[in-house]
């Protein structure tokens, strides 16, 4: 009969360590293809009770990397092929970390050093269960395979970024993988805002934003404001002083700006001459629906919204990175909104840690 576990215990544990291989299945919100990957070579490591990681190896596709940025869905198994039968499953939401962010590093020191990897993948655990697996066959494990090694080794560092240039853009069904990969079919930025091209109200954001191109800073907030929202575990509705938000406000916060921050800079970077009307931040968040959600689903639906608008920046001209349209009463060009959408992220995140105790 199977049962459910809290958290990963010390006989889970030694379970888990013991085992030569996993399996990991992921898909796409609407449609597309499942899929379903078998890994290997000590890739697995136990972070705590409900989070574990491993290190992704180059491959020839990249559908997990790319299914966790759609909806963050992740399912892995295990199964003992040798000794008393058993099934792990761990259920959760994922996250693609990859070599340019800096969680990346601190977890890469937790796996092997070669072959190089392109990711890793954490997963935050939101259901633990076991069953029996007396349908497993028996096998013993003979040896890893030395093949990954020599065929990293034989392609060298410029060689294997260039098959992930290649081959892990994007999934089977033309969803996004790898960020760093990503194509800009314009040039990306030349010069960051300067004064004359946004309120005085949004000079603390975008001077929290010291990057020349701003675009790496956008591609990788969604996996960190994810990893926050991991961490929120019963606190939804914590209020560091009785005036401010609660955490899953802002949360909510955070896609309303994001979503109209979107918008502007989509018509901004169009052309567009009418002004474009504000919005009353208090407002907003009083008339959502926060308090029936959970930070994990927030923190995706945040992410939607930013691959989308970073699908317009990503193309944008140096013509259209300039424009300068009128929002909310004031001059703004489409540059500056890039880099107050990353500040206004930035900002919020560190109140999050800080202030709401997300460290």
């Amino acid at each position: 009969m199977g049962t459910a576990s809290d958290s990963i215990g010390n006989d889970l544990r030694a379970f888990i360590t013991a085992q030569r291989v996993f399996f990991v299945a992921t898909a796409p919100s609407t449609g597309g293809h499942v899929n379903l990957s078998p890994k290997g070579l000590d890739t697995l490591r136990i972070i705590d009770g409900r989070t574990v990681a491993y290190l992704d190896y180059v491959g020839s596709g990249a559908e997990t990397i790319a299914h966790l940025k759609d909806n963050g869905r992740i399912v892995l198994m295990l199964c003992a092929f040798q000794g008393s039968p058993k099934i792990v499953r761990l259920h959760g939401h994922g996250e693609a970390l990859e070599p340019q962010q800096s969680e990346f590093a601190a977890l890469r020191a937790l796996f092997p050093a070669h072959p190089p990897a392109r990711g890793i993948i954490r997963i935050h655990i939101e259901r633990i269960a076991d069953s029996c697996g007396y349908g497993v066959p028996i096998y013993a494990f003979e040896s890893d395979r030395s093949q990954l090694e020599a065929w990293s080794d034989r392609k060298g560092e410029d060689g294997l970024r260039a098959y992930q240039k290649n081959n892990n853009r994007t999934s089977l069904d033309g969803l996004p993988a790898l960020e760093w990969t990503q194509e800009h079919t314009g040039p990306t930025m030349t010069r960051r805002p300067v004064e004359g091209e946004f309120a005085s109200f949004y000079a603390g954001y975008i001077a929290s934003v010291p990057e020349r191109d701003v675009l790496p800073v956008l591609e990788s907030q969604p996996a960190d404001l994810r990893a926050l929202g991991s961490r929120v575990a019963g606190r939804d509705t914590f209020r560091y002083k009785p005036d401010k938000w609660t955490i899953l406000q802002t949360f909510g916060h955070l896609i309303d700006t994001e979503s109209v921050m979107g918008y502007r800079a989509f018509c901004i970077g169009r052309g567009e001459e009418k002004p474009l009307p504000g919005f009353d931040q208090n407002d907003y968040v009083a008339g959502a629906d926060s308090g029936e959600r959970s930070a994990t689903d927030m923190a995706h639906e945040f992410a939607a919204v930013r691959h989308a608008n970073l699908w317009t920046i990503r193309r944008w001209t140096p013509e259209e990175w300039s424009r300068v349209g009128n929002a909310n009463g004031h001059p703004i060009s489409a540059r500056a909104i890039a880099y107050v959408m990353a500040g206004h992220v930035r900002h919020h995140m560190a109140i999050l840690r800080d202030r709401y105790g997300l460290a």
